[in-house]
Formats: structure tokens, sequence, C-alpha cells
């Protein structure tokens, strides 16, 4: 039976907003990621060329804030599955904060040498 009502034109593909504030947010959790792990190289590997404490500390620090902000806009759905999706980069970002108060930089410095 022909549907009269629907358009003969193609339909666009257009991402939903939730996914790209979804995607924006796991981005930046990556890249606070980025921030600590780059540190830990760093310190394992060229210990004269690492940054200090502080400024990866606030570098993760402002990357992760801003993930879990995008973060919060991303839960507004109401599909439980999509809550659950929403999660992930919403705890990503939140452990994220707590780094700083669960190392300090002697226990960083520590834990690269101690993986000689």
């Amino acid at each position: 039976m022909p549907r009269l009502h629907r358009s003969l034109r193609a339909a666009r593909a257009q991402t939903r907003r939730r996914h790209r504030t979804w995607m924006l947010s796991m981005s930046l959790a990556s890249a606070a990621w980025g921030c600590w792990w780059l540190d830990l190289v760093l310190a394992r590997f060229v210990p004269d060329v690492v940054p200090s404490f502080a400024l990866v500390s606030t570098v993760a620090s402002i990357l992760a804030g801003t993930g879990l902000l995008v973060a919060l806009i991303t839960l507004r759905g109401r599909n439980g599955l999509w809550l659950a999706i929403a999660a992930i980069p919403l705890l990503a970002n939140l452990s994220l904060l707590l780094v700083p108060y669960l190392i300090d930089a002697e226990g960083l410095r520590q834990l690269a040498a101690g993986a000689a």
C-alpha cells in the first residue's frame, strides 16, 4: 500500500544532540586522562621534562569539570538505557576530579619510578 503522506525526498542523516554531548564529554574525559598518563610517561622516561603536579592537576581538572558539566546536560533523556549510557562519562569525569585528592605529587613520582 502506498504511503501518501510520506515525503519523497531522502531523509537527512542527523546526529542527535544527546549523542554529540555524550561524545564531547567522553572526549574531554579522555583528554584529561591523557594529561595524567603523559605525566606518568614523562616521569618514567624523561624525568627532566616533567611538568609540575599543580599544572597537570589544573589542566586535567579543567577538562574534567567541563566534561562533567556536559555530561550533566546529557542526562536530559527519559529512557532508562540512555541514562545508564550517559552515566559513563559522568562517572569518568567525576573520577578524574578525585585523582588529585587520591594521589599527591610525590606519590605520582614514586609510582612512575616504581614501574622500573
